[in-house]
């Protein structure tokens, strides 16, 4: 039993470890195998819940004056990894409408994996920034601009998943930075926008709105988002890649992809039933 004095905002667990976080104070950590607390770490303002988790890292937005910067720690000990900084250059100069949600840039939301970090930032109803992180290397690879209030981000294998209150969801992909496609609808004021995934079916999803009365499900076939077997390129509409004509098995982006990768392939390639 582990007893606090405050709201919990979110608990995270690894195979020993047990990272609690409270509206008073940053994330208490505990161990399983010993059953007692080793330490308390970081102090941050009480948006935690606006946290990102992935195996070894989590990132949080920091206090203000530094509201537009993300802070990574690690899930081992505790300590400060680096800081992610978004400037003020990355949205547009004035504002526009009349209803100014925030006078300052800050984090409003996070998403994780192994490899990328994206964060939305909204300045207004009709600005918002996306930027997305490639954790290797620390570097900014894409800035998305989107004239709308941005109300979820999440990743799905390689693809990032944006929904906002005034336009349908969009799917980028983190590889290239392109907009694979748009979908499903915006999300509603009183609603959360999520996306349920199970690796073991990759080329379907379900799109849900949940609402305080209700949850409504839009189940999606990926039919139009495949991967190139020889250069992990991402197909976009309305031209689908070619398949393999034997076996009707991988996609080619091109002639030269699928040349190239004959060599390895023909080892696997069988007529469907043979």
């Amino acid at each position: 039993v582990l007893a606090g004095h405050s709201r919990i905002l979110f608990i995270h667990l690894t195979p020993d470890r047990v990272f609690c976080s409270a509206e008073d104070y940053g994330i208490r950590v505990w161990s399983i195998s010993q059953q007692k607390e080793l330490m308390t770490v970081w102090s941050f303002h009480r948006h935690t819940l606006r946290r990102a988790v992935t195996d070894k890292r989590v990132f949080v937005p920091n206090h203000f004056p530094d509201s537009d910067s993300i802070s990574e720690y690690s899930l081992e000990d505790g300590t400060f990894q680096r800081a992610f900084k978004v400037t003020a250059r990355e949205l547009p100069e004035k504002t526009e409408g009349p209803n100014k949600l925030f006078a300052e840039l800050s984090v409003t939301y996070l998403a994780a994996s192994d490899d990328w970090l994206v964060a939305s930032l909204t300045k207004d109803v009709h600005n918002s920034v996306v930027v997305a992180w490639y954790l290797p290397d620390g570097s900014a690879r894409h800035v998305w601009r989107l004239h709308q209030r941005v109300r979820m981000v999440q990743i799905v294998d390689e693809m990032l998943f944006v929904g906002g209150d005034q336009q349908p969801a969009k799917v980028f992909n983190l590889t290239t930075g392109d907009e694979v496609l748009s979908f499903a609808r915006p999300i509603a004021a009183n609603e959360s926008m999520g996306i349920d995934y199970d690796p073991a079916f990759p080329k379907s999803l379900t799109v849900y709105f949940a609402s305080p009365t209700e949850v409504t499900c839009l189940p999606l076939r990926r039919r139009n988002i495949y991967k190139c077997q020889q250069c992990d390129k991402i197909e976009a509409q309305p031209k689908p890649f070619k398949m393999c004509s034997r076996c009707r098995s991988p996609r080619y982006c091109s002639v030269a992809c699928q040349t190239a990768d004959w060599k390895q392939h023909k080892a696997v390639c069988k007529a469907p039933g043979k």
